[in-house]
Protein backbone atom coordinates (compact mmCIF):
# COMPACT_ATOMS: atom_id res chain seq x y z
CA UNK A 1 0.00 0.00 0.00
CA UNK A 2 1.34 3.38 -0.99
CA UNK A 3 -0.21 6.39 0.31
CA UNK A 4 0.58 9.37 -2.87
CA UNK A 5 0.75 13.13 -1.43
CA UNK A 6 -0.39 15.56 -3.32
CA UNK A 7 2.72 17.97 -3.19
CA UNK A 8 3.57 20.18 -5.83
CA UNK A 9 6.16 23.12 -5.87
CA UNK A 10 7.62 25.76 -8.02
CA UNK A 11 10.93 27.11 -7.07
CA UNK A 12 13.01 29.65 -8.47
CA UNK A 13 16.70 30.74 -6.46
CA UNK A 14 16.58 34.38 -4.64
CA UNK A 15 20.10 34.89 -6.51
CA UNK A 16 22.67 33.22 -9.13
CA UNK A 17 26.24 34.00 -10.32
CA UNK A 18 26.62 34.31 -14.34
CA UNK A 19 30.74 34.39 -13.86
CA UNK A 20 31.60 31.74 -15.75
CA UNK A 21 33.21 29.68 -12.90
CA UNK A 22 30.68 26.51 -13.27
CA UNK A 23 28.48 26.81 -10.13
CA UNK A 24 25.27 28.91 -9.78
CA UNK A 25 26.02 30.39 -13.87
CA UNK A 26 22.38 29.63 -15.08
CA UNK A 27 18.70 30.13 -13.62
CA UNK A 28 16.20 27.63 -13.90
CA UNK A 29 12.81 26.63 -12.63
CA UNK A 30 12.96 24.03 -10.50
CA UNK A 31 10.55 22.23 -8.15
CA UNK A 32 7.97 19.06 -7.82
CA UNK A 33 5.14 18.05 -9.94
CA UNK A 34 5.44 19.94 -12.84
CA UNK A 35 4.51 18.57 -16.14
CA UNK A 36 5.20 21.63 -18.25
CA UNK A 37 6.59 24.91 -18.17
CA UNK A 38 4.53 27.14 -19.99
CA UNK A 39 6.43 30.24 -19.86
CA UNK A 40 9.22 31.83 -17.67
CA UNK A 41 9.93 35.39 -18.42
CA UNK A 42 12.41 37.67 -16.39
CA UNK A 43 12.39 41.23 -16.76
CA UNK A 44 14.91 43.93 -15.90
CA UNK A 45 14.15 47.23 -13.55
CA UNK A 46 12.94 48.87 -16.50
CA UNK A 47 10.28 46.30 -17.45
CA UNK A 48 12.39 45.23 -20.52
CA UNK A 49 11.80 41.15 -21.11
CA UNK A 50 15.08 40.21 -20.71
CA UNK A 51 14.70 36.37 -21.07
CA UNK A 52 11.86 33.84 -22.05
CA UNK A 53 11.84 30.59 -22.54
CA UNK A 54 9.27 27.50 -22.17
CA UNK A 55 11.61 25.28 -22.19
CA UNK A 56 12.14 23.75 -18.48
CA UNK A 57 15.65 22.00 -19.11
CA UNK A 58 16.58 25.87 -20.58
CA UNK A 59 18.47 28.17 -18.00
CA UNK A 60 18.73 31.96 -17.78
CA UNK A 61 22.86 32.92 -18.34
CA UNK A 62 21.98 36.65 -17.24
CA UNK A 63 22.74 37.63 -20.84
CA UNK A 64 20.38 40.19 -23.07
CA UNK A 65 21.19 40.56 -26.35
CA UNK A 66 24.28 38.80 -25.66
CA UNK A 67 25.53 41.05 -22.86
CA UNK A 68 26.05 40.17 -19.66
CA UNK A 69 23.91 42.15 -17.57
CA UNK A 70 24.81 44.04 -14.27
CA UNK A 71 24.65 42.58 -10.47
CA UNK A 72 21.25 44.03 -10.09
CA UNK A 73 17.40 42.63 -9.02
CA UNK A 74 15.40 41.32 -11.85
CA UNK A 75 11.12 40.40 -11.28
CA UNK A 76 10.27 37.12 -13.03
CA UNK A 77 6.60 35.82 -13.56
CA UNK A 78 7.02 31.55 -13.97
CA UNK A 79 3.54 30.02 -15.27
CA UNK A 80 3.58 25.84 -14.84
CA UNK A 81 1.19 22.91 -15.55
CA UNK A 82 1.45 20.48 -12.97
CA UNK A 83 0.28 17.46 -12.06
CA UNK A 84 -2.08 18.20 -9.18
CA UNK A 85 -4.11 21.56 -9.93
CA UNK A 86 -6.12 21.58 -12.92
CA UNK A 87 -5.21 25.37 -13.92
CA UNK A 88 -2.35 26.69 -14.75
CA UNK A 89 -0.11 28.25 -11.65
CA UNK A 90 1.56 31.16 -11.82
CA UNK A 91 4.16 32.48 -9.27
CA UNK A 92 6.27 36.27 -9.60
CA UNK A 93 9.16 36.95 -7.54
CA UNK A 94 12.97 38.96 -7.66
CA UNK A 95 16.29 37.20 -8.45
CA UNK A 96 19.64 38.74 -8.10
CA UNK A 97 22.84 38.60 -9.86
CA UNK A 98 25.13 38.28 -7.52
CA UNK A 99 28.96 38.29 -8.72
Amino acid sequence: FFNILPVQSVDVPQAFSPNGDGFNDLLFVKGWGIDELLSFRIYNRWGELVYESSDINQGWDGRYKGELQNPDSYAYVVTVKNYILEEPQTIKGFVDIVR
